[in-house]
């Protein structure tokens, strides 16, 4: 709220009106100043992780854990970072606890997805072996308070994407924590290695890219397309900040690489068009959230979709609703054809049934309808990029 004295209000509620009407219960408001006029969405989240930290975190006896600070990931990711501290044995706070939010639609109602970080491990965050940051824009702050006010050692790492950064993490849990790499995870690492060495020169190697979002998740990104052989040309960073410009990782990568990568900060999808259309801009896959479909269809160049939002399970699923309920003759018989996402003519009309009337959707019949039809449908490459993202890729290893 502008101009309101946010401050007042929520200690106002604290010490009056929360204590007469949750009696008993414990509740916390926390004050988090994220106006919009200022900085971005990345900046928000990075204010908003050290505004719950600074407000939670106690000094008390050393609990040898670590504060494990994700960035803005989806809940896949996640469950593969715990998956990686579960193998190293190693207790972690992970900061945010989001795993649960890919919760699922179940036959008797839906599931209500809750966070799972509690309140204990938030104070317990003074108390870590140290602090490791994946993303440095979107929880380095709460890092570097933790180590200012409480001494707590921080550490940021390269975004954990592809082979090289995730082993620069592994080796730092290992240097903060004292616990070897254990034998399952070199395993993982060799069989990750041998599909990018049967894919990478045949498949990868020379192939143009272009990359947007958040600029951690982006630059990560466009170093694990340099380890495939891959040529991002283009970043586009969704925010401003006057620290990219001295990034030591944006540095690196234009200085590795032998063509030229443009690296356009404050930018949305505009950008990402007008070069295609207007500037000759020329690109074999594009990577990015779901936002950038239209992009995709459009110009006909394939996307693979990841990061927030990631919406391309919804939309198939509700074309593939679509399609099984365009029933002909009798019941057990199914009309297959070819289905656009999204009309792209009529961005704003719903979905489109290569022209003709879309059929209500009734999610209830998932699993009857799931059951019955004989198989999915198929695409036109021109109209529909969203089948091989049923596929999802952990980059990590």
């Amino acid at each position: 709220m502008i101009g309101d004295d946010i401050d007042g209000v929520v200690r106002k509620l604290n010490e009056g009106l929360l204590q007469e009407k949750y009696a008993g219960r414990e509740v916390h408001l926390i004050p988090i100043h994220t106006p919009s006029f200022v900085a971005s969405m990345v900046s928000g989240y990075d204010v908003a992780v050290r505004e719950f930290v600074s407000y939670f975190a106690k000094k008390d006896t050393p609990n040898g854990t670590i504060n494990l600070f994700t960035g803005w990931v989806n809940p896949g990711d996640v469950t593969a970072l715990k998956h990686l501290l579960s193998e190293m044995q190693i207790d972690a706070t992970v900061l945010f606890e989001t795993e649960r939010f890919d919760s699922p639609l179940m036959p008797d109602g839906n599931h209500v997805s809750q966070g799972s970080t509690p309140i204990a491990d938030l104070t317990g965050t003074a108390n870590a072996l140290g602090s490791i940051v994946l993303n440095r824009y979107e929880g380095g702050q709460a890092a570097k308070f933790l180590e200012k006010e409480y001494q707590v050692p921080s550490i940021t790492v390269p975004t954990p994407i592809g082979i090289r950064n995730t082993d620069i993490f592994l080796q730092n849990l290992k240097n903060l924590n004292g616990k070897p790499i254990p034998r399952s995870l070199v395993r993982e690492r060799g069989l990750a290695i041998d599909a990018l060495t049967d894919l990478t020169h045949l498949f990868f190697a020379d192939k143009k890219v272009a990359i947007y979002g958040n600029p951690d998740l982006v630059i990560g990104l466009a170093e694990f397309c340099l380890d495939l052989e891959m040529k991002p040309l283009l970043l586009l960073l969704g925010d401003e900040n006057p620290q990219y410009k001295n990034d030591p990782r944006i540095k690196d990568l234009q200085g590795k690489v032998d063509f030229d990568m443009q690296v356009i900060t404050n930018a949305d999808l505009w950008e990402l068009e007008n070069r295609i259309k207007n500037e000759g801009l020329e690109l074999d896959l594009i990577l990015g959230h779901s936002k950038g479909r239209f992009v995709s269809i459009d110009y006909n160049i394939p996307m693979f979709r990841l990061a927030f939002p990631l919406t391309t399970v919804l939309e198939c699923i509700a074309i593939l609703l679509s399609d099984i309920q365009a029933r002909s003759g009798s019941p057990n018989r199914w009309q297959t054809r070819s289905l656009p996402i999204w009309n792209t003519k009529k961005r704003r009309s719903g979905f489109s049934m290569s022209g003709k009337k879309a059929y209500p959707l009734r999610l209830g019949q998932i699993s009857r309808d799931f059951a019955q039809a004989p198989g999915l449908w198929r695409h036109s490459a021109q109209e529909n990029v969203c089948g091989a993202d049923f596929f999802r890729i952990h980059a990590w290893w």
